[in-house]
């Protein structure tokens, strides 16, 4: 089929950016704001919601009330790394400012709207950055803004390092050298690299597909000089957090500690029923869990889960594998989310590996930047209990390419229409 890459321009600097697409994506941000802000009107559940975000609400009031990054279960455990810093460092200044109440939750929902409605901005500029023509840009940003998440889950409302963590990765993406001729690398670099090192603070998951631009830089774009000074910002980042753990718990954690809980609960003869592994291993559920966590710390404990875990591998190989394929297909298909969401996030997936195939014809190596991505962020979620939202922090990227896919069937079927002259 003769489709057209809908392309018209190298991408720019940010200093390219024209007006317009400036003015545009200041609209799709504050339309963005605008579906997520009467998602809290209309649906007052998901207030609730962040009320029972427990981990994250228990840190938050813990560093709030006594400025520790402690306890973030049902009962005092201590100093913790279960989650990343950035997202409860955030909401414990909204329980300062609000106090523990009902209207600090709503004041956390519309701080969560503000940072997704910016993000679905800024994905429109990082379609400008990656040489899309204005209709790509503007579907790109729509459907960024009417995520199929956000519109039945809503996960923008009740996910602030989620949030925060997508904010930063389009922030550095925005910073990387696309184009050879691109200038100030070394500035670029920093900025990639600050960051890049913020988005790993809020969600962890996203250093595996940060490496991976990292290494396509080097080998698709020979931009060893920009990769090294980036990855140096990134550690110096991160470092601060890593030798508070190594203080705290007397060993390295480099940002989080809870890897091997989330690996257990997979890997268990319950497999994915949380309902089932929840009450048997998580801390929030089971006291003796709770009890081993306040005699020997995180880290000992988790890692002990992480080795029961691969113990039941040895044990179930051909389950394990059965179990893997099928988080794999439900990470990019969510079967299990209801008829709408999952139509609408099977055709928006599908849509974007079209993209992919398209945008391979004219420019490889964005569409293997983009593809690395694809490939080194899932590979946790892969081997842990599943959830919808967990895709969150690189559903920009699949707006993106379905954007560009779907423009380029509109415009291949309007040149096989015939003439009416």
């Amino acid at each position: 089929m003769g489709t057209r890459v809908s392309t018209t321009h190298p991408a720019g600097t940010s200093r390219d950016i024209p007006g317009a697409v400036r003015r545009a994506a200041i609209a799709i941000a504050l339309f963005a704001f605008a579906v997520r802000a009467a998602a809290l009107v209309l649906f007052p559940e998901y207030v609730e919601m962040l009320q029972r975000q427990r981990e994250l609400r228990n840190i938050a009031i813990s560093l709030a009330s006594t400025g520790d990054f402690a306890n973030p279960f049902s009962e005092p455990t201590g100093k913790t790394a279960h989650l990343a810093p950035l997202g409860p460092f955030v909401t414990s200044l909204i329980y300062r400012g609000f106090g523990i109440t009902h209207r600090a939750e709503v004041v956390r929902g519309l701080a969560c709207a503000v940072v997704s409605a910016t993000a679905c901005g800024m994905t429109l500029l990082l379609a400008f950055r990656l040489g899309f023509e204005r209709r790509v840009l503007l579907l790109a940003g729509f459907l960024a803004a009417i995520a199929p998440t956000g519109l039945q889950f809503c996960s923008d409302l009740i996910e602030p390092d989620a949030g925060l963590g997508t904010l930063f990765f389009i922030c550095a993406l925005l910073a990387f050298p696309w184009e050879p001729g691109e200038r100030g690398e070394g500035v670029r670099a920093i900025l990639f690299g600050a960051a890049s090192g913020l988005a790993i603070l809020s969600y962890q998951s996203l250093l595996p597909p940060v490496i991976g631009v990292l290494l396509c830089a080097v080998i698709l774009r020979r931009r060893m000089h920009f990769s090294l000074v980036a990855a140096i910002v990134v550690c110096l980042v991160i470092l601060p957090w890593s030798l508070r753990n190594r203080f705290v718990f007397h060993e390295w954690v480099l940002v989080r500690s809870n890897f091997g809980l989330e690996f257990r609960l997979a890997q268990h003869p319950m497999g994915d029923q949380l309902g089932a592994t929840l009450p048997l291993i998580h801390p929030y559920a089971n006291a003796r869990s709770l009890s081993l966590l306040r005699q020997a710390g995180e880290p000992a404990v988790y890692r002990g889960l992480l080795h029961d875990g691969l113990e039941w591998i040895r044990q179930n190989p051909k389950l394990f594998v059965q179990r893997t394929v099928l988080r794999i297909v439900l990470f990019w298909i969510p079967l299990g989310a209801g008829i709408h969401r999952t139509l609408a996030s099977l055709v928006c997936t599908v849509a974007a590996f079209g993209g992919a195939k398209t945008l391979m014809r004219t420019n490889q190596r964005t569409t293997l930047t983009i593809a690395s991505i694809w490939l080194t962020y899932p590979l946790v979620y892969y081997l842990v209990p599943g959830y919808i939202r967990y895709r969150q922090p690189i559903e920009f990227t699949i707006y993106l390419m379905a954007a560009l896919e779907i423009i380029a069937i509109l415009d291949a079927l309007r040149t096989r229409q015939p003439s009416t002259d």
